[in-house]
């Protein structure tokens, strides 16, 4: 099986993306106010930022954001998206090699990217860019496979078509991965929920923005894109479905014996 490069696999995807993921719970931001007294005009490395779902998050609730991106055509909407926004700094630069100075930062994030990363090499540069005492964070939008009769349909969906189910079960908070990056100190965690609703080409965005679903040159892609309509068709209400996510946010301080 071909291994998937995500700095090469998401550029056709960025348009999707953009338009059909979607944005954060506000209550990750006020977890970090509350729970990691991350105050308005805090620095926040979102790392993996892609078209900047996370980053508006963050700019916001008012805090300085480096939208860290290596893909240009994914960092390229984030740009044309917060042009002006005070506060946002894009940064062509990677988990491993942000570029950022050293301690500039209060804290490191990363929005539905971290099982990309090499955890230790990451653990290595996010601790040299954050400050002593400073965070990490990570948070994912996971689909909520079989809740309603929609949710059960669109896994069908994933099953039928997906071009690896591995990489589509990828997209998980890998606790091997978390216990390197905080150095064998479980994080706190808490779980949010989150509902997106989707018009029909919203959901066909969501699929197709997918890196483990059959792109436009890829075999299967038609048949894909005739069950996406056939699902929307049988569960949509008012012009609707309802996505349905769990939101796990996972933070804890970085560096050794914190």
């Amino acid at each position: 099986m071909t291994t998937i490069d995500p700095l090469r696999r998401f550029s056709a995807r960025a348009r999707a993306y953009a338009a059909a993921r979607p944005s954060y719970p506000a209550g990750v931001a006020a977890m970090m106010r509350e729970e990691m007294a991350l105050a308005p005009g805090a620095v926040v490395a979102d790392v993996g930022s892609g078209t900047g779902k996370l980053t508006e998050l963050f700019l916001d609730a008012g805090y300085r954001t480096f939208a860290v991106e290596p893909n240009p055509e994914m960092r390229a909407y984030a740009d044309a998206a917060f042009a002006g926004r005070n506060g946002f700094v894009s940064v062509d630069g990677t988990a491993q090699a942000t570029t950022l100075p050293a301690a500039s930062v209060d804290a490191v994030a990363a929005g539905q990217a971290f099982h990309w990363f090499d955890p230790e090499a990451a653990r290595d540069e996010w601790e040299r860019i954050v400050r002593p005492g400073g965070w990490a964070i990570l948070v994912w939008n996971l689909r909520r496979e079989r809740s309603t009769p929609f949710m059960s349909a669109y896994d069908a969906l994933i099953h039928r078509f997906a071009t690896d189910m591995k990489l589509a079960r990828a997209e998980r908070a890998d606790e091997s991965a978390m216990a390197t990056l905080f150095r064998g100190r479980k994080p706190a965690s808490r779980v949010l929920s989150h509902v997106h609703d989707m018009d029909r080409d919203t959901l066909r965005g969501r699929v197709v923005s997918s890196s483990f679903m059959p792109g436009e040159a890829e075999p299967g892609h038609r048949e894909m894109q005739a069950a996406i309509d056939a699902t929307f068709d049988a569960h949509a209400e008012g012009g609707f479905v309802r996505f349905e996510y769990d939101t796990p946010l996972f933070y804890g301080r970085l560096g050794k014996g914190v």
